[in-house]
């Protein structure tokens, strides 16, 4: 009886210290812009205010170059960015959000969403996930302006 009160203490004790090392780091989101547009894109200036973190997106992107940022989330389960580009009558706003749900056991169910919506005329604004690190949670996601 003693040795199986020691291996649940262990048990536990593990399963605490791996849960608050995790909640000790905040989700690291690396987030890739392309311009593929014949004229340069400006940053919405009041889109950034709607990043969760730190970290922000680049003020301007030439045409066909791809510019990347990081966004470190203050906590460990939830990211949230949102921002804009536009040019002339040319726009997209951009998100991307990562939440979990708890499970019965402790864990929890990651997701991680994107978008692209066009603000204006003649453009196609795409986003996709690239990859995804279960463990932690962080992510890349990619908007591409067409």
């Amino acid at each position: 009886m003693k040795h199986s009160n020691k291996l649940f203490s262990v048990m536990i004790g593990l399963i605490l210290s791996t849960t608050a090392a995790k909640a000790q780091a905040g989700v690291v989101t690396q987030v890739v812009v392309k311009n593929q547009l014949k004229q340069p894109v400006s940053l919405v200036p009041s889109s950034v205010s709607q990043i969760l973190g730190t970290g922000s997106p680049p003020n301007k992107i030439i045409p066909g170059a791809t510019q990347a940022f990081t966004v470190i989330s203050p906590f460990s389960n939830i990211a949230s960015i949102h921002f804009s580009y536009t040019t002339g009558t040319q726009g997209c706003r951009f998100g991307t959000s990562l939440t979990t749900t708890p499970t019965l056991f402790g864990g929890q169910i990651p997701k991680w969403t994107k978008n692209g919506s066009r603000t204006g005329s003649n453009v196609t604004c795409d986003a996709k996930i690239t990859s995804v690190n279960s463990t932690n949670y962080s992510y890349t996601v990619e908007f591409t302006l067409r």
